[in-house]
Parts: structure tokens; sequence; C-alpha cells
């Protein structure tokens, strides 16, 4: 019996041969057979793939496309920048005085930007508008105003610039209102002449 597992726990192949006998009995033979197994190794699943090494990097071209080419940087320009123009007014701020006042110790300070300009361009001419003070009466805004007007141009000739080149004219009215009297109320306008009328 012991025998008998013993080849029973290998590998077998039952064959069942069944014949009948004398009397009607039936025989079963049972025959076990080796099986044949194989040899070969079954393929591990779970063996690990291959491990691909990264392809080399062209470092030539990787410089190439990361490093900007000379040619493509832009020119430095050849021509200087443009000079800015100077306004067309020149350096001619409005002269301004203290309220009532139609003179200053400071007047010939307060000119000498003017003065300087006419100097440098003695082709222009200027004309004075003077203003009065603000709130006061019409009459009162225009003598002040051209006595104002008046002490700018003595200051101008005393810088040496010529008497023909500086003229003084009243402000002008707007309606019941100098016109402005707003901006410039205290003070002497210092226009450039206009080309046409000079």
């Amino acid at each position: 019996m012991g025998a008998a597992m013993s080849s029973v726990a290998k590998p077998f192949i039952g064959v069942l041969l069944i014949a009948a006998g004398a009397g009607g009995l039936v025989y079963v033979n049972l025959q076990l057979l080796p099986a044949a197994v194989s040899q070969q190794p079954a393929a591990s699943a779970s063996a690990p793939a291959a491990i691909s090494s990264p392809a080399p990097v062209d470092t030539a071209t990787a410089s190439a496309t990361t490093t900007p080419s000379a040619a493509s940087a832009p020119a430095p320009s050849s021509s200087p920048p443009a000079a800015s123009a100077e306004p067309a007014q020149g350096p001619l701020a409005p002269i301004k005085f203290e309220l009532t006042q139609v003179t200053s110790r400071n007047l010939s300070k307060a000119v000498e930007p003017s003065a300087t300009w006419l100097k440098k361009n003695p082709m222009e001419k200027v004309v004075l508008v003077g203003h009065g003070d603000p709130k006061t009466r019409m009459r009162d805004y225009m003598e002040v105003g051209r006595a104002r007007a008046l002490t700018v141009r003595r200051a101008l000739l005393d810088w040496g610039v010529a008497a023909a080149r500086v003229q003084v004219q009243p402000a002008e009215m707007e309606g019941n209102q100098v016109k402005g009297s707003e901006q410039f109320a205290g003070s002497v306008e210092v226009r450039v002449l206009p080309k046409g009328e000079r």
C-alpha cells in the first residue's frame, strides 16, 4: 500500500480499461502511466525589463540652440540721438512782482534769462504785457500792469538788449475781463514777437 501511494505521488496519467467477463461481471482496470514532464522552466513573468541607456546629447547642437547668434543681435545705431529742440519762446518766463509793487530789488536777476536768450537770438524781438494785481479795479489793473512792463523793459536794456527789440503793449480785454488775468495777474508776460509782426 505504501509503495502504491508513493507511486501515485508522482505525476501519472490514468487509463481506464473496462472488460466484460464471464457471468456478466465487469472488470475495471485502472493503469497509471507516468506523464511527460517538461524539463524547460517556465519563463518568469517577473523578469526585469531591459533598461535602455539614455541617448547621447549632441553638445554642439544644444549650444547652438541656446546661445543667441551674434548675427541676430541688433546692430548699434550709428546716428546720434536727435537733440531736443528748445521751446519757441525760449526761457522767457513771466516776471513776477509782489502785491502793489511795480519794481523789485531782484528784478535784474529775474530778467537775466530773457536777456541772455535775446542775446543768443539777435533776430528775435519780444513784447512785454503787464498785468496788475488780482481783485483790483480795471483801471488800476491796467495802470499797474503798464508800469511793471516799463520797469522790465528798462531792466532788459540795462542787460544790453537793443531798445528796438523790446516793445510794450497793454493786456488784451475779453468782454469785461482781462485776457490771461487768472494766469498772469501780478506779473509781466515776455512774449516772442511773431515774425510776421516784426
